[in-house]
């Protein structure tokens, strides 16, 4: 009771001193229906400060549908809000699930332009939505990841200038991971968002968005332990959110606790079921579950969970993962035949109406069966079924390549042509050696030179007999030139040896050997050696090819 009156006598204060202040209020205290505490100074209307609180707790959570109506609900309110219309912009981006398409980027634009024309704002949260521009501003899906670089350094910026915004800390280290790119294998973003993180989450240990960073950030094998801890404290933290209870199972599933697994993602799937929306979310624990079933030996749950998946509509899926449904439902099966190396099950698979990754998915699942069954005819079924997908991988690929060099500088500053210049007709720019990719390439000469031909001027260290350049420039037609060619190199002269062992030089000049007629030799097109090659060999033709001593 005692606490329960320190509680009630703090929201008072809260509110006495919103309305003392109505250009500085707070949302702060904790949201509805536990889903943490937050703290959010804006300079918005009183009576509008608990939807806001509401909506950033559902934010720092990722339910992203219920985020957004609160957020409207505040815009509606209090027209004025600026900040209300950056929320509903942030709950539009699918964090860390998956990158904004063209109508989420239009939508997000139309949101911040009405934070723009907003009168309630302090220089603040002006800069708040500036940074969200920079994720916006241009976005093409093509350049999705050069954007989320661009808005996480803008949030780091923006978090060095108010040190003590504890929710920009903890945006600044949410657009960190976002923007961590997949190929890193040191994992400098995660680190860096750990780095900030981790004393907050000492300090703040019932705030929602930092529990549920770090267990984002440790998402990976080199750091799930040290993202235990918060994972474990982050389901106490929003039992109201059905993300929030199946987070803990990402650290779960990393380090093999299987019945922890279990228990966290039944949680969040009856928390699912219960809210009547995203079902998303309860595809996404059922996944986690169908997994720890199966490695825990439960073959029946498994298949029960299979079964459930496929009376979810794909229709029933939060439009901002719309392709969701059909790859789950797609590993759904794929990984109960080949955990339970059911291959008659797996032969069955059809991949017919499944997108690119769900039609990989199956045609991994044929290729595995027929590889246990020594089925050659299906193992090459496997491979057609995955080649209709190859055009995808490569357009996905060079988008890697576009984004990796994008973020190295400013966003739109890298053309197709700089990220990998088309080879002009004289000359291919390939590297001859994987060495020589990591120096700075450059073109061949304009002369003629040939196919795989690098330069390795730019290097500061001598280069290895591989990897120097093979080109030499020739005269053409459209290139005179005043030196002579070269004459071609004649071709090695074989040598026989009628031992394995290496003979003992001779103490004294062996005797030339007069030249041999060219009969055979010139019948098979080979030049004969000179008199005086043939007196310092050990070995050399007779008339007839064989080799004498």
């Amino acid at each position: 009771m005692r606490s329960l009156a320190l509680l009630i006598s703090l929201v008072i204060g809260l509110v006495h001193a919103a309305q003392a202040c109505p250009h500085d209020s707070a949302a702060a205290g904790p949201a509805p229906k536990k889903l943490g505490t937050v703290s959010f100074q804006n300079a918005c209307s009183p009576e509008v400060q608990a939807e806001l609180s509401r909506g950033i707790a559902l934010e720092h959570s990722f339910w992203f549908g219920e985020a957004q109506k609160s957020f409207e609900k505040v815009a509606a309110a209090d027209p004025q809000c600026a900040i209300a219309s950056w929320g509903v912009a942030m709950s539009l981006v699918p964090w860390l699930n998956a990158y904004p398409d063209a109508a989420t980027a239009a939508a997000a634009q139309k949101a911040l332009k009405a934070a723009d024309a907003a009168t309630k704002k302090s220089p603040r949260e002006v800069d708040y939505v500036k940074a969200l521009h920079a994720l916006f501003d241009g976005y093409t899906p093509e350049t999705a990841l050069p954007h989320m670089q661009a808005h996480a350094d803008a949030m780091v910026a923006l978090a060095a200038k108010y040190p003590k915004d504890l929710e920009a800390q903890v945006f600044e280290a949410l657009a960190l991971v976002a923007a961590a790119p997949p190929d890193d294998t040191r994992l400098v973003h995660q680190h860096k968002a750990m780095a900030i993180l981790g004393p907050l989450f000492k300090k703040y240990p019932n705030h929602p968005g930092i529990a549920h960073y770090i267990t984002h950030a440790c998402d990976n094998p080199q750091m799930a332990k040290d993202g235990l801890g918060a994972a474990r404290r982050y389901a106490s933290i929003a039992p109201a959110s059905p993300h929030a209870l199946h987070m803990p199972g990402h650290i779960f599933i990393r380090l093999g606790l299987w019945q922890d697994d279990i228990k966290t993602n039944l949680a969040s799937k009856a928390a699912a079921e219960g809210s009547k929306v995203a079902a998303e979310s309860r595809l996404h624990a059922m996944e986690f579950l169908e997994y720890a079933y199966l490695q825990a030996g439960q073959y029946d749950k498994a298949k029960a969970i299979v079964t459930e998946a496929g009376t979810i509509q794909a229709s029933d899926v939060d439009p901002r993962f719309a392709g969701y449904a059909g790859f789950v439902k797609a590993r759904f099966a794929m990984l109960l035949a080949v955990e339970t190396q059911d291959w008659a099950m797996a032969a069955k698979l059809n991949n017919v109406g499944y997108a690119t990754f769900g039609q990989a998915l199956i045609a991994l699942a044929h290729a595995i069966c027929a590889g246990h069954t020594k089925d050659v005819a299906r193992a090459m079924n496997a491979r057609k079924l995955s080649t209709r997908s190859t055009p995808a991988r490569r357009r996905t690929s060079s988008t890697w390549r576009r984004r990796r060099c994008a973020t190295r500088s400013a966003p739109g500053r890298c053309s197709p042509a700089a990220i990998s210049p088309a080879p002009s007709a004289s000359c291919d720019p390939s590297p001859i050696s994987r060495r020589s990719t990591a120096r700075k390439r450059s073109s061949c000469p304009p002369a003629r030179c040939s196919p795989r031909c690098t330069s390795s001027a730019a290097s500061t260290r001598r280069p290895s007999p591989s990897s120097r350049p093979r080109c030499r420039a020739t005269p053409t037609a459209s290139t005179p030139s005043s030196a002579p060619a070269r004459p071609p190199t004649p071709p090695a002269r074989k040598r026989w040896r009628t031992s394995t062992t290496r003979p003992r030089r001779p103490t004294s000049r062996a005797p030339t050997r007069p030249a041999s007629p060219a009969s055979s030799a010139e019948a098979q097109g080979t030049a004969l050696p000179s008199p005086s090659t043939t007196s310092s060999t050990l070995m050399s033709f007779s008339t007839g090819g064989a080799p004498t001593a």
